[in-house]
């Protein structure tokens, strides 16, 4: 029972730490910034446009994932293993799509193009 509380003290404690150095470490930056009369557009975050579309391709594969691994979790009875597995993996491949949706690459690549250079000078 001991263990269990200290092991939430414990938690707890270093969460309000890092969040208090954080915090100071900011304010810091910033009066560094005015001290030197530069802009604090820095701590500015970007404004993304497709934040909808990121949210929803991960969410939409996740449940993806989720019913894919329940049916796989059912067929090799290996009951929470490929439940996580499948969650992660399409995840990730969400997330690498939309990655490559906001950089124009999605339909580029050219399987018949060669574009390596040999930069070696050995012959």
């Amino acid at each position: 029972m001991a263990d269990e509380v200290l092991a939430v003290i414990g938690f707890f404690t270093t969460v309000m730490v890092l969040g208090t150095i954080f915090l100071r470490n900011r304010h810091r930056e910033r009066l560094a910034l005015i001290q030197y009369g530069k802009d604090s557009s820095v701590f500015n975050g970007k404004e993304r446009k497709n934040s909808a579309l990121k949210w929803g391709l991960l969410f939409m594969s996740v449940g993806a994932g989720l019913l894919i691994g329940v049916f796989m979790d059912n067929i090799f009875d290996t009951h929470p293993a490929c439940t996580f597995a499948c969650i992660f993996i399409f995840g990730g491949f969400s997330l690498v799509y939309y990655h490559q949706h906001l950089n124009g690459k999605l339909g580029e690549y050219d399987s018949f193009k060669n574009d390596y250079k040999d930069t070696d000078d050995l012959l």
